[in-house]
């Protein structure tokens, strides 16, 4: 990965983004050979071997229905979760679903120049919803000029889908940097079901 922003202009904890951290909750035993959506569970979904069955399957059903059955272009929403891997400094977020993204034709250098703070090489789409996605992190209610930006490009379906994708994937990332959840070599979409 070769982020190229100019100096300064990183999202904060990038540049100490790192792998080296220690897994400090263990995964639960027997779910090593389960089936996720993209494949064998990765090791963040193994994690959540710990929850109730029902809160499992609903998390799954509805990480799920937004890869599988959304609106937004499967490219644009990879892009929205990696830009979220960026700002909770998730190496593993970032990792899995830079892969994913590239899987759907993303050029390398758009997922690179989400590591920094205003993103070039952006569509003006692309670019108005990585703001969007930005102010909901950082304000959680995103300015009145944002959200007009974003709407003269997506309907209001969409924009209700970014700010699932978005709060669903930042869930995610804390709970894989609080468990200190260890990359896997196999990146999802690796496998077929």
């Amino acid at each position: 990965m070769t982020i190229r922003c100019p100096a300064g202009e990183l999202l904060p904890g990038v540049a100490g983004m790192t792998t080296e951290v220690p897994q400090r909750i263990p995964f639960p035993t027997g779910n090593e050979e389960a089936r996720g959506v993209y494949g064998r569970l990765t090791n963040g979904q193994r994690l959540a071997g710990h929850l109730p069955q029902a809160i499992q399957e609903g998390s799954r059903a509805f990480s799920g229905s937004l890869l599988r059955d959304g609106r937004l272009p499967p490219s644009l929403r990879e892009m929205i979760i990696v830009r979220v891997g960026y700002h909770t400094n998730s190496v593993y977020e970032v990792e899995q679903h830079r892969s994913l993204a590239m899987k759907f034709e993303v050029e390398e250098r758009k997922l690179d120049a989400l590591a920094c703070k205003l993103a070039p090489d952006l569509s003006e789409a692309e670019s108005a919803v990585i703001a969007f996605v930005d102010e909901l992190i950082t304000a959680n209610r995103p300015s009145d000029s944002v959200l007009d930006r974003v709407r003269s490009h997506f309907d209001d379906g969409e924009l209700l889908e970014m700010i699932f994708v978005t709060g669903n994937w930042w869930t995610l990332s804390r709970m894989l940097e609080t468990a200190g959840i260890p990359l896997e070599e196999r990146r999802i979409g690796d496998e077929t079901r």
